[in-house]
């Protein structure tokens, strides 16, 4: 899709579009089986149900939205303003906190649809919720959070049968601002917020977004200042289309371009064997364990193009390798295969322990919106920390409003 709104040949700047292809349909199989056998091993029965729950102030939705507002608060002021400083524990337990308020935006999605029925899902508080999360995405620089928000929104307004053609109009309206505005702010933003104060940062952010709505040539120039840094520091692994543009959303969606640079990083070499998954243990184990566990300014594609020569070495770029081609990179094609079942199913057979996926709930369409992202880009690092941390984290936090559903129903009731 992305080459034909770019009137591209389909193998066109693909380096081996033959086996680019290939690998692609090898990854896409592979992830299809991990998801058959998953739903296999899924009986329909969830661990934990949030139905409708208690209604006024103190109902599960508005706790959710509660305690994601004040995670977010809190992730404001214990996040590291430089790259080089280790996260807290208070930061990994904010950042998982921090993501529950995606699930009161489904609930609140739900319940909109539930009030108009077949007219739409749009309420007040829908509108007000979304509106923060923009807000909190600009100050924090964290752009896959309010993708995710909207994306659960979107599929619990989808499962209620709630949406119209004036949303369809309003989803490729939003769209078109991600791409020509968010995307190049949040990427010029996060050049600027090394050491600068949370408090001051926020008013940069604000400031500059401001300006850029109402000023196309300031928000052209953050464009421009982005496309400098990408040819300043030879980033060439987001330029998939040749196009000369960092900012440009589509590069991060064109899964056959990616897989063709990796696969062309790798072109001629041995596979880098069990050092690059070391490097993703050393990231995700506690430090009283690792003790010379230091903060890692460089993700773990850039490490791999390190090695390959696709990037000089020392020069971050968080560049994207996805799960599949992390594997080939480490052990070739066994690898790229082995790597989904590995690290995926397990991924997936606990969320569908928690919540069933052949049942259509509030907590399902949270998993898919929040998890959606790790299912494309994520490598070993980000599985292995959902796995340990995360996850258990989450399960606790659905038992305890499951809890405090039942026990409001209960007192409702009792006072009915």
């Amino acid at each position: 899709m992305a080459k034909t709104f770019y009137l591209q040949a389909l193998d066109e700047n693909l380096v081996y579009p033959f086996e680019a292809y290939f690998l692609t349909l090898c990854i896409l199989s592979a992830e299809t089986v991990v998801i058959f056998v998953v739903r296999f091993f899924d009986r329909g029965k969830s661990l934990v149900s949030l139905g409708k729950g208690s209604s006024g102030i103190l109902s599960v939705k508005n706790l959710t939205l509660g305690l994601g507002v004040v995670a977010y608060i809190g992730l404001a002021a214990v996040k590291p303003t430089s790259a080089q400083t280790a996260g807290t524990g208070f930061f990994v337990l904010f950042s998982a906190l921090a993501k529950i308020f995606v699930l009161g935006l489904v609930m609140q999605t739900r319940d909109g649809a539930k009030h108009f029925g077949t007219n739409g899902f749009i309420t007040v508080g829908l509108v007000a919720a979304i509106g923060f999360e923009f807000i909190v995405s600009l100050v924090l620089n964290y752009r896959e959070g309010l993708l995710s928000a909207l994306i659960g929104v979107v599929l619990a307004a989808y499962y209620c049968r709630a949406i119209r053609p004036r949303h369809v109009i309003v989803s490729v309206l939003f769209v078109s601002l991600f791409g020509l505005l968010i995307s190049p702010i949040t990427l010029y933003l996060r050049v600027k917020k090394e050491n600068v104060p949370i408090a001051e940062f926020a008013e940069l952010a604000l400031a500059t977004t401001a300006r850029a709505i109402v000023d196309p040539e300031f928000l052209q120039s953050l464009s421009s200042y982005n496309d400098s840094r990408l040819k300043r520091d030879n980033i060439t692994g987001y330029d998939y289309y040749r196009l000369q543009s960092r900012s440009n959303v589509l590069n991060r969606l064109s899964y056959v371009a990616l897989v063709d640079w990796a696969y062309a990083g790798m072109a001629g070499r041995s596979p880098l064997g069990i050092r690059v998954f070391e490097e993703s243990l050393q990231r995700v184990t506690p430090s009283f364990i690792w003790q010379d566990k230091k903060a890692m300014n460089y993700g773990i594609g850039d490490f791999i193009a390190w090695n390959t020569g696709q990037l000089p070495m020392g020069n971050a770029a968080f560049l994207n390798y996805s799960l599949a081609m992390e594997g080939f990179a480490s052990y070739g094609f066994a690898g790229l295969v082995a790597y989904p079942f590995l690290f995926m199913f397990p991924l997936l057979f606990a969320l569908s322990r928690i919540s069933s996926f052949r049942n259509i709930s509030v907590v399902s369409v949270f998993f898919f919106a929040i998890y959606q992202h790790s299912f494309v880009e994520s490598t070993t690092e980000v599985i292995l920390a959902e796995l340990t941390r995360t996850i258990p984290f989450f399960f606790l936090i659905l038992l305890v409003l499951q809890n405090f559903r039942s026990t409001s129903s209960i007192a409702v009731s009792r006072h009915g």
